[in-house]
């Protein structure tokens, strides 16, 4: 059973059996887990930011490095809409003002309006939350320059760390549900690398398989216990 780096990276060098690509496995990993998460859209690779007694308008606020997607923002748990910047800088512009709140991502920042109409004695009482898509990586950790960001790893608990390379014993959510995800693509990239194109084409496809059954895994578990149909929480379906 693989859950951890060292296990991972060693299922890989027994498969290929190939002594001199060791020191090239982390990076097979890597790109494998680079191609996962720019379409992973599951609870594997899903994340909680909470920023609790606000005490100002807080716009723009830094994303976490390890951010792909916005899933859902709540500011006192009402969803705020997702809406275009060229429709929040006209919203902006002109002094729309209103019960419901707006959101917009521009370069890797959130900006939000209108805030609520309060003094600012009340500010400290709002919670804003997003629920987010970020990448949790096995082989690296960002160092993080800010502190908006949450803990890249499962079993850390603490201030942010500065460290860049993981230990054998990592592990994360993805490769605790779904090893073959990495392991699949990993032995991808190494053909790759060893210009053998159908055993690249091969594995490759088993990556593709294993990345769909995950999504597909995650869609029917959001589904679980609910009616099928087509709805967006952003009440006018723009994103």
């Amino acid at each position: 059973m693989i859950t951890t780096y060292g296990e991972l990276k060693t299922a890989i060098a027994d498969w290929l059996d190939r002594e001199d690509l060791a020191g090239r496995i982390p990076s097979f990993i890597k790109m494998a887990e680079t191609k996962v998460y720019r379409t992973l859209r599951t609870r594997e690779n899903e994340f909680t930011k909470t920023w609790t007694e606000v005490d100002e308008p807080l716009s723009p606020i830094d994303l976490p490095q390890n951010f792909r997607e916005v899933k859902l923002i709540t500011l006192d748990d009402l969803p705020l809409e997702n809406i275009s910047p060229q429709e929040f800088h006209r919203r902006s512009r002109e002094g729309e003002q209103g019960a419901r709140s707006y959101f917009t991502l521009i370069e890797r920042k959130l900006y939000i309006y209108p805030w609520p109409t309060v003094t600012p004695d009340d500010w400290g009482t709002f919670t804003l939350e997003m629920i987010y898509y970020g990448t949790e990586s096995i082989t690296e950790m960002a160092t993080w320059d800010t502190p908006t960001n949450p803990n890249a790893v499962p079993e850390y608990d603490g201030d942010a760390p500065t460290t860049a390379v993981r230990d054998d014993s990592a592990t994360t959510r993805l490769l605790q549900v779904a090893p073959d995800v990495l392991f699949y693509g990993a032995l991808s990239e190494a053909y790759s690398y060893l210009l053998v194109p159908d055993k690249k084409a091969e594995y490759q496809a088993m990556f593709s398989a294993a990345v769909a059954d995950l999504e597909h895994e995650g869609a029917m578990a959001d589904l679980t216990g609910s009616t099928v149909g087509v709805s967006s929480i952003y009440f006018d379906g723009r994103f």
